[in-house]
């Protein structure tokens, strides 16, 4: 007895030693490689990795203004700058009611948000790079010895990514006088008369100019209107899908490269490739005609299926929660921006299993579009920053087995590979 009992814990500090080195490091390096792709979009400098922040133009259009009110901005902005900006204010109310003004290139306006996102960013890839946790350079892994480690470790950094999501969604409080104070307002030419204030600001995926006009009313109060312009900016909605996915790396997910494991008790482990819809912001009772407003990016995917115990949750009338949510059952490959995809409604995916062609269909033969699963399933969950939705799986649908490699792409676009333990 004492004997099996010293080989029980042999075995289990072997167990314990291996989860420690190898499967640690590996969900470690998915959240590295997440922050990495996300750090690309921002002012960053990363040495080795190539930066996809370039100036862009973009017009800002008024929104929930009086009609009499108006707010046309024509901007460029280049990371966390606003290098240029051509601004002019229509306000009924105001004594001088045709205003214009200018951001110059020699005054550009800082985005602090933006500022702080990346700080926080570069605060997780410091954690990562230069730990003050044991770190083996020979094998470029993390020798943990304790779960405590661990837990301090992945702790700290998803604190840093945390702050770094809610710098881009939580605007910063300023009041109408350090707004009328602020460098930026005195360097706007020609200047605004001393009533009006503004303010460029970031709200999750937009960019937000507010005019605030100052007056007093009939009692002499002081008060203020506020008429604001915005306009989506796609890589700051694909940063916080980013931040959201490392937030959230769930042990559902297993990322390109990874291993698939079935279920202990699951003898007929299924592949069904899917193109996954990555939602881009919060919505709930979503239009159909609005539904793609709301698409932050895709990836390929698959949904890897328990099919026996599938197979027995039917029999008994029960959900099957666990034959499709079981960890490692939703490999996915890179994240793709959805600008990167001209027609994602006729887009061919495929699966390979061990070279051999299992699975090939195009998105257009599905039973639902993908605006219809956006509308129907917002009408009962809310939807949030980050959400993935899997679409449904074309025919050929198969087993696989330990050893086995599984390929699968979204033709011309992306492709991903997982093998099976």
């Amino acid at each position: 007895m004492a004997s099996l009992l010293e080989d029980e814990i042999m075995t289990l500090n072997t167990e314990f030693e291996w989860l420690l080195k190898e499967e640690v490091n590996t969900i470690i390096r998915q959240i590295y490689n997440i922050i990495i792709e996300c750090s690309r979009r921002f002012p960053v400098h990363i040495p080795g990795i190539e930066t996809m922040v370039k100036s862009e133009k973009f017009q800002l259009i008024s929104s929930n203004n009086s009609m009499n009110d108006q707010i046309k901005i024509s901007c460029t902005l280049c990371g966390d700058n606003i290098a240029h900006a051509d601004i002019n204010i229509r306000l009924h109310k105001h004594p001088q009611v045709n205003h214009r003004t200018i951001v110059q290139n020699d005054y550009q306006w800082k985005l602090h948000q933006i500022l702080d996102s990346a700080n926080h960013l570069v605060s997780a890839l410091n954690i990562l790079d230069t730990p003050p946790l044991r770190f083996n350079d020979s094998i470029h892994k993390f020798d943990f010895k304790t779960a405590e480690e661990v837990v301090e470790l992945i702790n700290n950094v998803m604190v840093c990514l945390q702050r770094g999501r809610n710098s881009l969604i939580v605007p910063k409080k300023r009041s109408i006088e350090e707004l009328q104070n602020s460098c930026n307002m005195k360097s706007l030419q020609p200047h605004l008369p001393n009533d009006l204030a503004i303010s460029f600001y970031v709200q999750a995926h937009k960019l937000i100019c507010a005019v605030y006009h100052m007056y007093k009313d009939s009692s002499g109060q002081k008060k203020f209107d506020i008429s604001q312009a915005e306009i989506s900016i796609p890589w700051l909605s694909e940063a916080l899908v980013l931040f959201t996915i490392g937030l959230q790396h769930s042990t559902a997910y297993v990322t390109n490269g990874g291993v698939i494991k079935a279920p202990a008790d699951c003898s007929e482990l299924h592949h069904e490739v899917e193109l996954g819809v990555v939602i881009g912001r919060k919505g709930s009772s979503i239009e159909e005609n609005e539904a793609t407003d709301y698409i932050g990016g895709y990836v390929i995917a698959l949904d890897m299926t328990a099919r026996d115990i599938q197979g027995e949750a039917k029999k008994r009338g029960e959900p099957w929660s666990l034959s499709k949510g079981f960890d490692t059952s939703c490999p996915v490959g890179n994240f793709i921006p959805k600008e990167s995809i001209q027609n994602p409604f006729s887009a061919n995916i495929w699966c390979k299993v061990n070279g051999q062609e299992r699975q090939k269909g195009n998105t257009s033969d599905m039973i639902f579009s993908i605006p219809y699963l956006i509308s129907f399933i917002s009408r009962y969950f809310t939807l949030e920053t980050g959400d993935l939705l899997l679409t449904g799986t074309p025919s050929g649908v198969g087993p696989v087995k330990s050893g086995d490699q599984i390929e699968i792409g979204l033709e011309g676009i992306s492709t991903a590979t997982f093998s099976v333990a």
